[in-house]
């Protein structure tokens, strides 16, 4: 399968996952959703890895790394993500969350020396201003706002 069509699908996947969120977050509280997406997440992967044998191969590091990108995401990046759908709901989060990639270049440089070229820095900017326009939007200002703050 193309790189293309695995990224459609994951972002669809996440796209019904921010709706699924937003309804159950209408008739539940939060932490009762993120409570239940990890007790049904944690054990199908681990199911899949055990039966790929990727469980074996693992390093203690791999391993460490791994555990620390379960608590960060799937805790963490969760709870904020779901309070966030109950807050501003699902269209709204969704755009913010398109900041993503903006951030994870920021710590893949910052953390790991990576080099952004530009058509990275060109699509990074591309992704921030969505965002950044709902963003003002959302105080009660408009797109003309944007420029009396940069004077």
């Amino acid at each position: 399968m193309s790189t293309a069509v695995l990224a459609i699908l994951s972002s669809i996947c996440f796209a019904g996952s921010v709706v699924s969120v937003y309804r159950g977050s209408l008739r539940a509280d939060v932490s009762l959703g993120l409570l239940i997406s990890i007790f049904f997440g944690v054990p199908f992967f681990a199911v899949l890895a055990l039966a790929f044998g990727q469980l074996r191969v693992l390093s203690v590091e791999a391993w460490f790394l791994f555990g620390v990108a379960g608590v960060v995401h799937f805790l963490l990046g969760r709870a904020f993500n779901y309070a966030a759908i109950r807050e501003i709901g699902a269209s709204r989060s969704g755009v913010v969350s398109a900041a993503s990639p903006l951030v994870s270049v920021a710590l893949a440089v910052s953390l790991l020396g990576e080099h952004i070229g530009l058509l990275l820095a060109v699509g990074g900017g591309l992704a921030i201003s969505g965002p950044i326009i709902l963003a003002w939007q959302q105080r009660g200002g408009t797109i003309a706002d944007a420029a009396t703050l940069r004077r």
